[in-house]
């Protein structure tokens, strides 16, 4: 299997806006279509499955977008949503996305809610009657007891283990799920989805198995249709039938796959029953069972946001501290990862400045160049983003292969920049970088899961002092996020000419050399450095800005605010 064959589950859906808005928990992450063909008709918001994401109504968006707004929102620690402090339930979750249409200024709207998304789904119709006009619910199971214990135990948290054999069982239990009703690629996609949860991944699941359906559907006013596929809980979602008030159950022959393959399917199911004869109650206004607002989080220094450039979103992260006495720092990641990279340390560093850490074009929750990208293409597209945030000088931060970018805007701006620090050097050599080149290329997915266990394997080894094994997991799904397009960024790194182009920089450099596997390279880049310093840190290694991110932010002021 090539990874042509993947790109188009990896791709954002094109006209997909996404954004932030700031919710009981955090701030909410949601995807929005804007219709192709405005007909008037009420806009749809869908709930994901647990423990996915927005991602899994990618094709909805665009098969339903075609004429009316279409919204789909990630659940608080799902997606890009933040996590709440404790373990969430479905009340929280549907007072959470109802939150999310306050601000989005969405009055009534109809709701798409699948497996545990279908709770939700439910929950906010009960909480807001005179919001939710219809349901549609794919899956609606009502287990029996012997049937939800088996959920419980399928459905658990896998610990962490430094084989990676944790992996292996989460890849297990996704094929378990899905079997082949799925083209790999788009497992695999799901399977990364599900990654992203941290160690509270199976949250979600723990928040819908303890919400019933047999308690709550009964309690629906709103005209609601069950499609009923033929997934593992065909014969319990059967038993919603008899509990809908103002309803009916529909079997859809089609598989596991409703929402993707068969979305044409699940198209004429919905726009026939969201768009037929008005019939819909007079449900009153809002209900007293809302879980209430908890007390605010103190507010965050870092903030997520997108920017647009001719690349498409580019997404950020930002500091945002209450005084701000130095310059603005942008912080480069390493491929093929994000600026996920520093989130350790942008509350440390950006105390006293604004620290924006930017997804590079095609990583991290970034759009996806058309064709692959050159670091030159990297440093164009972030001298865009901080054109577009207003900064006419600024010190760059780069970390391993940013380091390259970072180069690169310094000699394409040289006015911009006042002073560079590079976490590591790659420096390769040219027999390493031909051979390199003539053996890049994409890792592809595998039904036996040994893709995720090896690229578990290589990273491993490498941990550093203090980085714990819950950073590695992060760090490795982080690589896996970029799916098919994840070698792009290791091309354009065996393309530019590094040595040529640092030893040409006039700035002052510090170069901070941890002990990982290019503590050489760094020492080489070091010795090309015109105005520059090298600091060893044989005591740190990957995962120091998460490890130790006081003591990281200490060397780079030193450098910095000279």
């Amino acid at each position: 299997m090539d990874a042509s064959s993947g790109e188009r589950w990896w791709r954002y859906p094109v006209g997909v806006h996404r954004g932030y808005v700031d919710g009981r928990f955090g701030q909410m992450h949601y995807a929005i279509k804007a219709p192709d063909e405005p007909s008037g008709a009420v806009p749809l918001v869908c709930f994901h499955a647990s423990p996915l994401s927005w991602r899994s109504y990618s094709e909805v968006l665009i098969e339903m977008g075609r004429d009316r707004w279409v919204v789909a929102i990630d659940s608080p620690g799902h997606g890009d949503s933040d996590k709440p402090p404790r373990q969430p339930s479905i009340e929280d979750y549907g007072a959470a996305v109802g939150e999310v249409l306050d601000r989005l200024g969405i009055s009534r709207c109809d709701a798409l809610g699948n497996h545990t998304g279908s709770k939700v789904a439910v929950e906010l119709a009960l909480q807001r009657p005179g919001q939710v006009r219809r349901l549609v619910l794919i899956s609606a199971p009502v287990y029996s007891a012997d049937e939800l214990a088996a959920m419980k135990t399928k459905y658990h948290e896998v610990a962490l283990r430094e084989d990676g054999g944790h992996l292996a069982e989460r890849w297990r239990g996704m094929m378990t799920s899905v079997g082949t009703a799925l083209p790999l690629w788009l497992t695999h996609r799901y399977f990364v989805e599900t990654q992203r949860g941290g160690l509270e991944y199976e949250w979600g699941h723990h928040a819908a198995f303890a919400y019933q359906h047999a308690d709550h559907l009964p309690h629906v006013k709103q005209p609601v249709l069950v499609l009923n596929p033929q997934d593992e809980i065909v014969a319990a979602t059967r038993r919603s039938a008899p509990l809908l008030l103002n309803g009916r159950l529909q079997d859809v022959p089609e598989s596991y796959d409703l929402t993707h393959g068969q979305v044409a399917t699940f198209g004429r199911y919905a726009r026939a029953f969201l768009d037929g004869p008005a019939s819909d109650p007079a449900v009153g206004g809002q209900v007293a069972k809302m879980p209430p607002q908890p007390s605010q989080p103190r507010a965050k220094i870092v903030r997520r946001s997108y920017v647009a450039t001719t690349y498409g979103q580019v997404h950020l992260r930002e500091t945002t501290p209450a005084t701000i006495s130095r310059r603005p720092l942008l912080c480069l990641h390493a491929s093929p990862r994000s600026g996920q990279d520093f989130d350790g340390l942008l509350p440390e560093i950006g105390k006293d400045r604004v620290a924006l850490a930017p997804d590079m074009p095609g990583l991290g929750a970034s759009d996806i160049p058309v064709s692959p990208p050159e670091i030159e293409d990297y440093a164009v597209a972030m001298i865009a983003l901080i054109n577009r945030r207003g900064i006419t000088e600024l010190d760059l931060l780069g970390y391993h292969t940013g380091a390259l970018t970072a180069v690169e805007i310094a000699r394409r701006e040289p006015a911009l920049v006042r002073r560079i620090a590079l976490i590591s050097g790659p420096l390769i050599a040219d027999d390493h970088l031909a051979h390199l080149r003539k053996n890049a290329g994409p890792e592809t997915p595998r039904a036996d899961g040994d893709h995720v266990v090896d690229r578990w394997r290589k990273k491993w080894p490498w941990h550093g002092p203090g980085q714990t094994i819950a950073m590695v997991d992060a760090t490795v799904a982080e690589f896996f996020r970029a799916g098919p397009f994840a070698w792009w960024a290791y091309r354009a790194l065996f393309g530019y000419p590094f040595a040529e182009r640092i030893a040409a920089i006039p700035h002052p450099v510090l170069l901070l050399n941890p002990r990982d596997e290019i503590s050489e390279n760094t020492r080489a880049t070091a010795k090309l450095l015109r105005h520059g310093r090298m600091i060893e840190l044989p005591d740190l290694g990957y995962g120091m800005m998460d490890a130790v991110p006081a003591r990281i932010a200490s060397y780079l002021r030193e450098h910095l605010d000279a």
